[in-house]
């Protein structure tokens, strides 16, 4: 694994990152800018861009400002590529006045036809009450946004709620939205998508209430109607999911793990697993179905700070087949950086045949862990 310092300046709090690869090979970065977590007293999206894989970045240019006393405040930025150049960028917007439970809550979309050189104007996109929204595009060209709604109002079953919702129009017009899961044992938040090759859509969402591990819902229509939840192997998610699939047919999620301290997470598993309902932690016959060997947790980084945070994330697959991964840390700068890292299949691969199936089988689960 090569690790990279993409972004630092230690006086400016650089956080939740995204990254998107164009199809010239292009990488596109967004991220937020502020002076502390949370978007005070500014708000600002940036922008870089890296033409050799990672490696080195543009200066990074800006799609929004705010100031958080007069305006209003950005949260948390979104990146998706539909194909070639062609770029859409996703943030929520609190006007002012409104927090993160308001459900006068804005979530904004630009548009880059060149690469992320530069970008239209913003448009709201009309979904509100939702924050931390994720961003994908299923192979017939729906765009799906996940988000996550703070249930403040009656009927109040759940505090939190995950929501999708639909675009056919390439994001112009919005449905929804669509339930996915809701629990009052849970607080699911914080969802993505990916669709996997048989067209099953599966959402991983944090979940904050136990803060054991994910869950994640399963749909078999385009995401209008959802299964679940069920407990995923994501231990002790803290941190914002980042889940998409790899060339070879595999998921990959990235996250937060733990809360005092964090580590970022890769986690791969096979589709078959990914698209299976009900609890994959703790099936005692695991073993007699193969699914020993189908799924890997790797350790990307270890934040050191005293005052640790992190661990949002965004990821692409390179041509090559590595997985180039950003987040946000602390560790050894004053105020919150952003890092890269290269990841190759050799870092992580999925079945080592050297490990005794004890340590397969550790706590009743069905996968290795494996540390970098």
């Amino acid at each position: 694994m090569i690790r990279y310092t993409v972004a630092r300046e230690d006086n400016i709090y650089k956080c939740f990152p995204d990254l998107a690869q164009c199809g010239d090979g292009t990488l596109v970065l967004a991220y937020r800018e502020s002076l502390e977590h949370a978007p005070y007293p500014f708000s600002r999206i940036a922008i870089q861009r890296s033409f050799d894989e990672g490696c080195c970045w543009t200066r990074k240019e800006y799609v929004a400002v705010a100031d958080s006393s007069k305006e209003g405040r950005w949260n948390n930025p979104r990146l998706l590529c539909t194909g070639g150049q062609n770029l859409l960028l996703l943030c929520d917007w609190f006007p002012l006045g409104v927090g993160e439970g308001d459900p006068r809550s804005e979530i904004h979309l630009w548009r880059s036809c060149n690469g992320g050189k530069s970008w239209g104007a913003g448009q709201d996109t009309g979904i509100l009450g939702h924050i931390c929204p994720s961003i994908a595009r299923l192979r017939d060209g729906t765009l799906i946004i996940a988000g996550t709604q703070n249930c403040n109002l009656p009927p109040r079953d759940v505090d939190v709620r995950a929501n999708v919702f639909r675009s056919g129009d390439g994001g112009q017009t919005w449905q929804g939205p669509f339930f996915v899961a809701g629990d009052p044992a849970l607080c699911l938040c914080e969802g993505t998508v990916v669709e996997l090759p048989d067209g099953t859509l599966v959402a991983y969402m944090r979940e904050d209430k136990r803060q054991e591990y994910a869950y994640k819902a399963v749909s078999s229509d385009g995401g209008r109607t959802w299964h679940g939840p069920f407990r995923t192997q994501l231990y002790r998610c803290s941190g914002r999911p980042k889940a998409g699939l790899l060339q070879n047919g595999d998921v990959a999620v990235t996250y937060g793990c733990g809360i005092n301290p964090r580590n970022l997470m890769l986690y791969v598993e096979s589709a078959c697993v990914a698209a299976r309902a009900g609890d994959t932690l703790c099936d005692s016959h695991a073993s007699r179905i193969g699914m020993i060997g189908k799924s890997v947790h790797f350790a990307i980084d270890h934040d050191r700070s005293i005052t640790m945070d992190g661990a949002y994330s965004g990821w692409v697959n390179l041509a090559g087949g590595d997985i180039y991964i950003v987040q946000y840390i602390l560790d050894d700068a004053p105020m919150a950086q952003i890092r890269g890292y290269r990841v190759s299949r050799g870092d992580y691969k999925l079945g080592n045949p050297h490990l005794p199936v004890a340590l397969l089988s550790r706590e009743g689960k069905n996968h290795i862990d494996v540390e970098n």
